[in-house]
């Protein structure tokens, strides 16, 4: 490979490279502004726990963790077990939309019955969830 040839592709690489991680650390584009949020998680037991001093775009799995809320996450929050699964009561508009990995993990049939993963649904208003009992 001519000395030209290299240059042209390892800018070619490092342009590519580059757009790929910037890509992966810009927010996405329907975030929420900044604002104080409250999530109210109820346990299978009917016991609520409510947490009201979020910042907008914090997950339901970072709120759970934030409210001592013992809410499973077999992945670490990868979106790649579906155990942070919860049942979305009232406020499913103050979370952020649906994207692939999330629908792909909980099917159509999971989405019309209103649930979200955790560690993907992040906060901009006030949300109720209930956690779902799994054993």
């Amino acid at each position: 490979m001519s000395s030209g040839r290299r240059k042209k592709f390892k800018r070619f690489v490092r342009g590519a490279l580059g757009a790929a991680f910037r890509g992966a650390r810009e927010q996405p584009t329907d975030a929420p502004p900044l604002r104080d949020c409250e999530v109210t998680f109820v346990d299978a037991d009917g016991i609520e726990h409510t947490i009201g001093t979020l910042a907008s775009g914090t997950t339901l799995l970072e709120a759970a963790n934030q409210a001592g809320v013992l809410l499973d996450s077999f992945c670490g929050g990868q979106c790649s077990c579906g155990t942070c699964r919860v049942n979305v009561i009232s406020g499913s508009e103050q979370l952020c939309s649906i994207r692939g990995p999330e629908q792909m993990t909980l099917g159509a049939s999971g989405i019309a019955k209103q649930q979200r993963l955790a560690c993907q649904a992040t906060v901009s208003g006030k949300v109720r969830v209930q956690i779902p009992r799994w054993f």
